[in-house]
């Protein structure tokens, strides 16, 4: 995931956002992308590991999970250092997998 965020996409997506957001057609255009997104990734969660058993429904958690990634690629623009761990420690405890990620500490 680091290495998606260190890209330039998201900085890409941030400039991109901040300069359409007074054209309606662009903002529900990025808007439907966005669902799209989240509508794939439930799919896909729900296929490799069924029925989450849980109060949260799986494209709930998923649409969190999107919008954490974006606000952590996000900070890492301005924070180099900001990392992914914690997201990806927060997913697999949510899917079942436990643990945290080998050699990884918590934030600070």
């Amino acid at each position: 995931m680091t290495a998606a965020m260190d890209s330039g996409w998201p900085r890409l997506e941030l400039e991109f956002a901040l300069d359409v957001r007074g054209d309606a057609a662009l903002v529900r255009a990025e808007a439907d992308r966005r669902r799209d997104l989240v509508d794939s990734l439930t799919g896909t969660v729900e296929r490799r590991f069924g029925a989450l058993a849980g109060p949260i429904p799986v494209r709930a958690l998923v649409d969190a999970a999107v919008n954490l990634a974006i606000g952590l690629a996000t900070r890492r623009v301005i924070d180099p250092k900001v990392t992914a761990d914690g997201l990806v420690d927060l997913a697999r405890a949510l899917l079942g997998g436990g643990g945290a990620v080998q050699g990884t500490a918590p934030p600070p």
